[in-house]
């Protein structure tokens, strides 16, 4: 126990501050409940053939709260210890960061740093999307159009805020800070639309392609690229079924470089739960020597099929983190089912530094008040705190998704490590090559049962999140490789490894 409360402080977070020991697996990447939703908005300042939104509720619950809000996803005061563990002991684990629902806060923070802009986006893109249309493969400067900001286009702005698990004060007062930052505009501004690309897309998936960038003042105009190398892409099927959206930002804070990519593809369609896959990649480091490396995948599905009925942005989610730092691995894999009104959420972190494995779970309420809290680690230590009979509600035995296949290896002869990661591409598509793993069907990695560091048949598992039909045209298992000098990572093809449902 005592050696899980004294791993090594692994990064300097940049929403708030250091981390503590087990943050470094923390999620950088979010928890998105269902984005990209198709639903248009009445009178929206949106083109109509343009997606009216980027992002899709995030439920409250898990939502990191503004320091206006008092309630504190830290509060267990009033638990009683009902087994080895006592109180004091799970509240060391929970405020040491062992805790799924802090991984989802603190990786919401980041998609929220990408997908606050994502109203202003569409706004402005409305605005030159006619001319861009009319002109295929031929970029229209920025400043072609410009768009005279009006309180229902704010006020769009800040339901995408809310969008994104903020309160409507909260969202007012995240407005306000970024309009003083100059990242959104303010009522009566002219802001000049994106350098912008429109194109009929190759990839049968899609119909639309949309490339464009922004200056960093968006009140000024931007030129277009002269190396092609637009900052954000927008894809999506004509009757936005498909969505594909992509964004590349680097951040810096604290002397600290952070590169971040995230590409969201939402899937929805009559009769069918919408669900969403994030892919998210963070590089932090100020040099070749101390760079560290994190992926996160997410695969976010509404509860009811029935967007009408999906009550209180429900969503079942399936979340993993994985960090590469100084040639060690942490994972994170948190899955529970959530809503406005709280959650349930159970999660497995793994220290490859220390070689410890833990098992927790949580529930919380609105508030993110935590309720219940069970710890459970490789030593055989266990203990809970709280009452768990108000959350029944949300636990299920299964987090299994619709149209989501779970792989098993069958026969790899390449060496295989515990710590090794895969990653299903479709056969022809290089992951080399794909910088946004806008193709990437899949990850997953090692589960040694044995934890004896031999691996044995079975032990191995991917989360596939692409669909039935793509296994006609074939698909192959790349191993991931990561420079523990530089944090690059790589992939390499393994040749005699297939596949299988299971």
């Amino acid at each position: 126990m005592k050696r899980a409360l004294q791993l090594p402080i692994l990064l300097l977070f940049i929403f708030v501050g250091c981390q503590n020991p087990k943050d470094k697996s923390n999620s950088i990447e979010a928890l998105l409940t269902r984005f990209l939703i198709r639903n248009a908005l009445t009178g929206s300042a949106i083109n109509s053939e343009l997606p009216t939104s980027l992002s899709v509720p995030i439920p409250r619950s898990i939502r990191k709260p503004n320091s206006t809000v008092s309630s504190s996803v830290r509060e267990t005061r009033g638990f009683q210890s009902k087994a080895v563990l006592d109180s004091n002991d799970l509240q060391s684990y929970f405020e040491a960061g062992y805790s799924g629902q802090i991984d989802l806060q603190n990786g919401g923070e980041y998609i929220a740093e990408i997908l606050q802009e994502s109203k202003r986006d569409l706004i402005l893109l409305s605005s030159a999307y006619a001319k861009a249309k009319a002109s295929p493969g031929v970029c229209i400067p920025g400043g072609t159009g410009t768009v005279s900001i009006t309180q229902s286009m704010v006020d769009e702005m800040i339901e995408g805020l809310e969008n994104l698990g903020l309160t409507n004060a909260d969202a007012k007062v995240t407005l306000t800070n970024l309009q003083e930052e100059g990242l959104l505009p303010s009522i009566g501004q002219s802001i000049p639309s994106p350098a912008l690309i429109y194109r009929q897309s190759t990839n049968p998936d899609y119909d639309v392609e949309l490339s464009y960038s922004f200056s960093d003042s968006i009140s000024s105009p931007v030129v277009c690229p002269s190396n092609n190398r637009f900052q954000k892409i927008l894809k999506f099927k004509s009757d936005f079924s498909k969505i594909f959206s992509s964004s590349r930002k680097t951040l810096n804070t604290f002397g600290t470089s952070i590169e971040i990519i995230a590409s969201i593809t939402n899937f929805s369609g009559t009769g069918k739960k919408d669900k969403t896959v994030l892919n998210f990649r963070r590089v932090l480091g100020t040099g070749k020597g101390d760079k560290t490396v994190s992926k996160t995948k997410f695969i976010l599905e509404q509860c009811d099929a029935n967007a009408d009925n999906n009550a209180g942005n429900c969503v079942t989610l399936g979340y993993r983190n994985e960090e590469n730092f100084s040639g060690s691995k942490y994972t994170t894999r948190v899955e529970g089912r959530t809503d406005d009104n709280g959650g349930y959420i159970r999660t497995d972190y793994f220290d490859g530094e220390s070689n410890e494995q833990y098992l927790y779970e949580e529930a919380f309420n609105a508030n993110r008040e935590l309720e219940y809290y069970s710890m459970d680690d490789a030593n055989g230590d266990f203990g809970e705190i709280g009452d768990f009979s108000n959350y029944d509600k949300y636990y299920e035995t299964t987090y299994r998704f619709e149209d989501q296949v779970v792989l098993d290896f069958v026969s790899p002869t390449q060496a295989i490590t515990a710590t090794d990661g895969f990653v299903i591409y479709p056969t022809g598509t290089d992951p080399n090559s794909d910088s946004i793993g806008e193709f990437q069907l899949g990850e997953g990695g090692v589960f040694d049962e044995s934890n004896l560091g031999t691996i044995d048949p079975g032990e191995y598992y991917i989360d596939f999140y692409g669909e039935l039909s793509d296994f006609s045209s074939g698909l192959k298992v790349w191993k991931i490789n990561v420079d523990a000098s530089t944090g690059n990572i790589s992939f390499t093809l393994l040749n005699s490894a297939s596949l299988k449902i299971i």
